[in-house]
């Protein structure tokens, strides 16, 4: 457990989108959580230049007034990630997924899945602008590869 900028955080590596869920359920302090020991070490390396962007890149492309109580956790949880998570982590993080699906449909005119790749596209645009590789931004952003960050980019232009 650290603290970042007098506010309690955990670190917490696991792949069990269940743990994380309930770790943000029953806690009021900050959670980061990488899904592999080389991700976390990753974020070590790099610091925490990166790590500041994704949440102001989440409160550009969503207004969480009035969101169902389980998106806003899911959203709040998705501002404090290093990089952006694949569909299901995010998905299940603060709710069943169906229950996560249902809301999001209701509250967002566009689907989770856009919403991640536009996040995603965001992301690489700021960690290219200050001075990342592009297999740094494909790492931290969950493209595949170089190519598809490429059309990622040009998609989201």
């Amino acid at each position: 457990m650290g603290e970042t900028r007098g506010n309690p955080e955990v670190i917490l590596i696991s792949s069990e989108a269940r743990l994380i869920s309930a770790l943000l359920r029953s806690s009021r302090v900050r959670v980061r959580c990488f899904s592999s020991t080389a991700d976390y070490d990753a974020w070590r390396a790099a610091g925490t230049r990166e790590t500041a962007v994704l949440g102001s890149l989440v409160d550009r492309l969503v207004d969480c007034d009035g969101y169902p109580p389980q998106l806003q956790l899911a959203l709040d949880w998705l501002r404090n990630q290093a990089s952006v998570p694949p569909l299901k982590v995010f998905a299940e993080v603060a709710c069943p997924r169906r229950t996560f699906f249902r809301a999001w449909s209701r509250a967002v005119q566009i689907s989770p899945a856009e919403f991640l790749q536009r996040l995603r596209a965001l992301h690489a645009r700021a960690l290219l602008a200050h001075g990342a590789t592009a297999e740094d931004a494909v790492r931290l952003t969950g493209c595949r590869s170089v190519c598809v960050l490429r059309q990622l980019l040009l998609r989201w232009h």
